[in-house]
């Protein structure tokens, strides 16, 4: 059975913080090169901690540890409006992320600066003092702005009824997660995002829609083939915010 000290350290490696001594009283954690070395007070801890569930505690403890390493700074030095959603592909090994659709695609965080764009790390959104829930809301919302309008195009090259977002700033694939904003009326959008610089969208109110996307997934599979950011071959369905993928059945 896992001693409370085992899980406020397994807590603290899901932050990506460094676990540098731990004694009977003590936990000593580092954030990050040149950040300051941090040592919690592990009977009170788990008083604080005294009663809740795994949930509840494992919230509990990051709360404390982001507070102990905040503490005289009043900059988490995350800027709020540059975060985006961004979608990574199942099984990626990369930077931290989570089940977006299962056994597909997953979604992580970005913080898109002028030079680079740098994925959050756990540690981050904790600094934030926001739910996840909240910081997913903020970023799909900083997407919608970014391309108020979206640069939909016509795409027979790609197939007839295709429409291909084109805004090409690294987060084309990502408007998935809010493609409905930009299809009132529509209950179906079927959608392939072969790579992260990639979206067609054929509609649901097109006859024969759901057997037009399933025809294009040999082109997705040869284009997610040939790049560098490669995301899913599969056909993805957007049912006014509800995702989830497509079953080769389906009419």
């Amino acid at each position: 059975m896992k001693t409370f000290t085992d899980r406020v350290v397994a807590v603290a490696a899901e932050l990506g913080v460094v676990v540098l001594d731990v004694d009977a009283a003590s936990i000593t954690l580092k954030a990050a090169a040149g950040e300051p070395e941090i040592r919690l007070d592990l009977v009170r801890l788990a008083g604080a901690c005294r009663g809740l569930s795994e949930i509840e505690l494992g919230a509990r403890v990051a709360e404390r540890v982001a507070a102990a390493l905040d503490a005289g700074r009043t900059d988490t030095g995350l800027d709020l409006g540059a975060t985006l959603p961004h979608l990574r592909p199942e099984g990626d090994t990369g930077p931290w992320s989570r089940p977006l659709v299962a056994g597909h695609l997953r979604r992580c965080l970005v913080e898109d600066g002028t030079q680079t764009m740098r994925y959050l790390q756990p540690m981050d959104l904790v600094k934030t003092g926001l739910s996840v829930a909240k910081l997913d809301a903020r970023a799909e919302e900083n997407l919608a702005r970014w391309a108020p309008q979206g640069r939909w195009v016509p795409a027979p090259e790609i197939g007839p009824g295709v429409l291909a977002s084109r805004v090409r700033d690294g987060h084309d694939a990502a408007r998935f997660l809010i493609a409905e904003r930009w299809f009132l009326g529509e209950e179906q959008l079927f959608c392939l995002m072969p790579t992260r610089d990639h979206l067609w969208v054929v509609p649901g109110s097109q006859e024969g829609a759901a057997s037009a996307a399933m025809g294009l997934t040999p082109l997705a599979r040869q284009v997610a083939a040939q790049s560098s950011y490669p995301l899913s071959d599969a056909v993805f369905v957007n049912a006014g915010g509800r995702l989830r993928v497509l079953k080769r059945a389906e009419p």
